[in-house]
């Protein structure tokens, strides 16, 4: 369920794209926030091109694509040499109690991964956010309707 503090409504156009032009790696035309999907790299320390929303540098892992409109899960970047708490990489996480400790973690799964892009050293910050071109309303709706499966 999420809380209204970790939805962003952000204009359509930024979470634009299809899953099939995202899987042929077609990104022409896809939204700055779906296209730094970094599921797929992240275990190599690595992530997509970052997005920028409310002067932070953010990175979405995992992305819903709908024909209502699409939406990510995104986590904020710092700088690596600013972040002052443990930093792991993805392998270590999920070697920690077989994943289930970055499963629980408060923070999201991905809180303290280091990841790099062109370079430049970064370490995942949680909690995740949920990046939607849906009002407040649709959302809690939407999840409501989801809590009868």
């Amino acid at each position: 369920m999420w809380d209204k503090l970790n939805v962003h409504t952000v204009p359509a156009s930024r979470l634009s794209g299809n899953a099939v032009d995202y899987a042929a790696s077609r990104l022409r035309g896809i939204g700055d926030i779906i296209s730094s999907n970094s599921c797929e790299c992240i275990a190599r320390q690595l992530i997509e091109k970052p997005f920028r929303f409310q002067g932070s540098l953010w990175v979405a892992f995992g992305v819903q694509f709908h024909p209502d409109g699409n939406k990510a899960h995104a986590y904020r970047l710092v700088r690596a040499p600013k972040f002052y708490g443990v930093v792991m990489t993805y392998a270590d996480k999920l070697s920690a109690g077989g994943g289930d400790a970055a499963r629980e973690d408060p923070n999201g799964f991905y809180h303290g991964l280091f990841a790099a892009h062109n370079g430049v050293k970064y370490v995942v910050i949680g909690p995740d956010f949920l990046f939607t071109h849906l009002p407040w309303d649709a959302v809690t709706a939407e999840t409501s309707q989801l809590a009868l499966f």
